[in-house]
């Protein structure tokens, strides 16, 4: 009886997970491609506006060789005990799609703010 109990609870814990993770898949499919474009665009521009400032070589993001969807900005100083903080949506909520250009420069746009910003 106790065997039948801990494969029971085994394959309940294998749901959860399984269900979780085709969740969080299917989300980050359905984000990535509502805002692929505005992301690449974004960058894009952003890219231009730093080759006005002088930067040698800028990265290209038309033909992207990969877009990953980021929950969070980890260069944000914020600590997670700090929920007052302006900034802590920023840190640890807003959705940021990360856009790996084709010549290995990489871009983070703000889904929430539709801000790009090269990495």
């Amino acid at each position: 009886m106790r065997i039948v109990a801990i494969v029971l609870a085994l394959l309940a814990a294998a749901k959860i997970w399984t269900q979780e993770a085709l969740y969080r898949q299917s989300t980050a499919d359905a984000l990535i491609a509502a805002y692929r474009d505005r992301a690449i665009e974004a960058c894009e521009r952003t890219s231009a506006r730093a080759q006005r400032g002088g930067k040698p070589q800028r990265p290209t993001f038309a033909k992207p060789s990969g877009i990953e969807l980021v929950i969070g900005k980890s260069s944000v100083p914020v600590n997670v005990w700090d929920v007052d903080n302006v900034l802590w949506s920023m840190r640890f909520k807003y959705p940021y799609l990360i856009v790996a250009g084709s010549d290995g420069g990489r871009c983070s746009y703000d889904i929430t703010l539709a801000q790009a910003e090269i990495v």
